[in-house]
């Protein structure tokens, strides 16, 4: 079973990130391809929290991953959030 986070639960780095994917996403029509190391090297974290980061933030329904293509990174889409 896999736990969801709410907004009151988010860790600092989780909403910086999440911002910062809003961002890029919303200059590239809505959708936007990453890597874990693109995200790690912006945020100065390891890939693996970095990783670790944008599974809480799909687990708490904040982003959809597209992860059908593996070479190249994931494409990440930020959901809408209702409070």
């Amino acid at each position: 079973m896999q736990s969801r986070i709410v907004r009151i639960d988010m860790h600092i780095r989780d909403e910086r990130v999440l911002a910062w994917i809003r961002e890029r996403a919303a200059r590239q029509g809505g959708r936007v391809v990453l890597t874990h190391d693109e995200i790690a090297a912006a945020f100065l974290c390891h890939r693996n929290t970095a990783r670790a980061i944008v599974l809480r933030l799909a687990w708490g329904g904040f982003v959809k991953i597209d992860d059908s293509h593996k070479r190249g990174g994931y494409t990440y889409e930020p959901l809408e959030v209702s409070a």
